[in-house]
């Protein structure tokens, strides 16, 4: 017949027990202390980013990429970026000046003007509710994080009708071919011979009306293109892709007016004291007569989209 327990023993195995219950019960009652956020409201933080920022990013665990990543654990990764930027430098940094770093998993094309539409102090709840997604950020250096404003004065809006964003999609893929010089992405994965059209500031509609009437008024120098006289007496002109000590390539136009890269060789140029002779051309490879081939609700259409992108 087993002996009764003693009163010894009964204390030690109440001690025993009690012991790792209370440790759960403090740890409990410790993780149930809201965490000092230094007056950071990253709850507004949160219903900020889903107004501004979740048409384009989850903040979901499992959830794919979508037309920009998933920042389920950005207030962590975020911090191995970029040497000696701290999670919550790095995400400021990316809602201020988004062209600054790309992560490799990332892709181009964030709007530039995230920041215009938000006061420095609405950022930073961004920044907070952000940084803690996947770490315990240090909301002391967030407080002290010096945030530029860049609201700009603000400016009647523009009305945009599905119709006219229709119109302006197939002036872009078929009357005007558009899409066979320009991406969409200001850096696009293909090779571009002109500006993307979306994210690279093209946002003044006089300035995209004159780009559109007169390409040859402002060429951007990566843009610019060149004339070589060959030997043969022909002249070719075009965008200058590449050059080497044996050739150089240039972006040029067939007898079908189709853009098709051309390689010609220095020896086939004529030269100047022995020098191939490349000079610069003030003629853009962007076709005119877009006022002639495009009504005005086009032209219209297509510059309220660019300026949707951008």
């Amino acid at each position: 017949m087993d002996k009764p327990m003693s009163m010894k023993t009964l204390r030690w195995l109440s001690w025993s027990l009690a012991l790792p219950v209370a440790t759960l019960l403090a740890t409990a009652a410790i993780m149930s202390i809201p965490p000092n956020t230094q007056g950071i409201d990253i709850v507004a933080g949160q219903e900020l980013f889903t107004t501004h920022c979740a048409s384009c990013h989850f903040v979901k665990v499992g959830f794919p990429a979508h037309l920009g990543p998933n920042l389920h654990d950005i207030g962590k990764s975020g911090a191995t970026r970029q040497p000696n930027q701290s999670a919550a430098e790095y995400i400021l940094e990316s809602i201020v000046e988004p062209a600054a770093f790309m992560a490799p998993s990332g892709r181009p094309g964030m709007p530039p003007d995230v920041a215009a539409q938000l006061d420095p102090e609405d950022i930073r709840k961004i920044v907070g509710f952000l940084a803690s997604r996947g770490a315990f950020p240090d909301f002391d250096e967030i407080i002290k994080l010096e945030i530029p404003d860049r609201r700009t004065e603000p400016t009647e809006p523009t009305l945009i009708r599905f119709q006219d964003m229709k119109l302006a999609e197939q002036v872009l893929r078929d009357k005007g071919s558009c899409l066979k010089c320009h991406s969409l992405y200001s850096v696009p994965e293909g090779k571009s011979f002109a500006p993307g059209l979306f994210g690279v500031g093209l946002n003044d509609a006089k300035a995209i009306y004159e780009s559109l009437i007169n390409p040859d008024h402002e060429i951007k120098p990566q843009y610019q293109s060149v004339k070589v006289m060959l030997e043969s007496g022909e002249l070719v002109s075009g965008q200058l892709i590449s050059q080497s000590d044996a050739e150089l390539v240039i972006c040029t136009r067939d007898d079908q007016n189709q853009l098709v890269l051309r390689e010609i060789a220095l020896a086939e140029i004529e030269k100047e004291d022995g020098l191939p002779q490349i000079r610069q051309s003030k003629i853009s490879l962007m076709p005119t007569g877009f006022d002639k081939t495009l009504t005005r609700e086009e032209i219209d259409a297509l510059i309220n989209l660019i300026r949707q992108l951008n």
